[in-house]
């Protein structure tokens, strides 16, 4: 699903520590050539009153070749943002496991890397404060669960945490 402009611009007033994390992952990405597009709708956000989102939020190419795809976390700083590094909702880590009916096969079916880059952001200052990057790979990494609201909260294993020098190597860059 493509997102339309008023969309895009929308979910940047929404959520400005996720579009922090995804500019400075297109700008380190771009500076060694590689190229980024938006594949995830990631209505949660608040866009067309949509519940959930819909796979990864981008695809990475080398040299035109698909290498990766990558969802994005963020948290503020102030919300207890470290409380919440590496934790998402169970749905979403099906979805980026197993994939789902909107053109993603999830780490299961697909032959590159599904990524999760999480990042603690101090918006006041425009900084990320804290970064990582946990590969989807298997149900193991699952540590917890808990309930919150009508929604199961999972927390992965924070072991599996790599940094971007790590998913280039993966990448062969």
């Amino acid at each position: 699903m493509t997102m339309t402009t008023e969309q895009k611009r929308n979910t940047r007033i929404i959520n400005p520590p996720h579009d922090l994390l995804q500019d400075y992952l297109i700008d380190r990405f771009s500076m060694i050539g590689l190229e980024t597009e938006q594949f995830g709708y990631d209505g949660g956000r608040g866009v067309d009153d949509a519940a959930y989102a819909y796979g990864p939020d981008m695809k990475v190419y080398a040299d035109g070749e698909l290498v990766a795809y990558i969802e994005i976390k963020s948290k503020r700083l102030d919300a207890n943002g470290d409380d919440w590094y590496a934790r998402l909702d169970k749905d979403h880590w099906e979805q980026y496991m197993y994939g789902h009916d909107f053109g993603f096969d999830g780490a299961k079916g697909e032959d590159v890397p599904v990524v999760i880059y999480f990042g603690v952001v101090d918006e006041d200052n425009g900084v990320i404060v804290r970064d990582g990057f946990i590969p989807v790979e298997s149900e193991e990494q699952v540590q917890d669960g808990f309930r919150l609201g009508g929604d199961i909260v999972v927390t992965l294993d924070k072991d599996d945490e790599r940094n971007i020098h790590w998913l280039l190597y993966e990448l062969g860059i």
